[in-house]
């Protein structure tokens, strides 16, 4: 049952109103071009990260739902990333109440990014926003000796001839317990989180005569800064499910 996963995480949220919302009437009252593409990249950003849905509304033309949903979905991408780093390929066969532990974890740990956004800068008849990306790295030395500490001893009490004769609430009790004990130890090294050095990324800012964009491919890229999965690979017990 073992495999070797890898927590280094491509992080790509699909947000479909994410990079193209912005309309010219809702930044009219910004001073300066300059300020306003900051004020819209701020905004988005801070919609998505820090959960600031008035921010994200107030330079993107997406109703309350649509800054609510994108924002979920961005707990989501996290919290299935980090299922997945556990041997969850389909977090739909997680209990929903741990799936709430982590989404809870996730929406704890991701107010704590750090970014800032620049004024933009125009050249050559374009627009740029530089952001300023310090990535958080909660999968520390510590953190990650002391999980794959936990893979190999779950490893060594749950193999296939120990769960073969498991009834089902036994096996998904296990598997609760699993997930649990390792958002534990998350939990437990977050406070001792680090952030890497910090990198600087430019977009350039497409405008049109309604509104303001920013290319998919490059809100991909920001998302990959923002978190640090790391790039150690962890041994799991395999690829658990609450449905086996």
């Amino acid at each position: 049952m073992k495999r070797i996963v890898t927590l280094f995480i491509s992080v790509i949220l699909v947000l479909s109103v994410f990079g193209a919302c912005g309309l010219k009437d809702k930044l009219n009252g910004t001073d300066a071009n300059g300020k306003k593409y900051q004020k819209y990249v701020k905004g988005l950003m801070d919609g998505s990260y820090k959960g600031d849905i008035n921010a994200y509304m107030s330079v993107c033309d997406a109703s309350k739902e649509d800054a609510q949903s994108n924002y979920d979905n961005c707990i989501l991408y996290y919290v299935r990333s980090i299922l997945y780093a556990f041997g969850f390929e389909d977090y739909t066969t997680v209990p929903k109440a741990v799936v709430d532990n982590y989404t809870e974890f996730v929406k704890t740990i991701i107010k704590e990014t750090k970014y800032s956004v620049d004024k933009g800068e125009k050249k050559d008849k374009k627009w740029f926003v530089t952001i300023h990306v310090s990535p958080m790295n909660i999968f520390t030395d510590k953190a990650m000796e002391e999980i794959n500490a936990y893979f190999e001893d779950f490893g060594e009490k749950y193999n296939e001839e120990t769960t073969a004769d498991m009834t089902e609430d036994e096996y998904n009790n296990m598997v609760v317990d699993y997930l649990n004990d390792l958002l534990d130890i998350l939990k437990k090294h977050f406070e001792n989180r680090e952030y890497k050095d910090e990198v600087s990324k430019e977009l350039e800012i497409k405008v049109d005569d309604k509104t303001y964009s920013v290319d998919d491919s490059l809100w991909f890229e920001v998302d990959d800064l923002v978190f640090y999965f790391g790039e150690e690979s962890a041994e799991s017990s395999g690829s658990l499910s609450a449905e086996q």
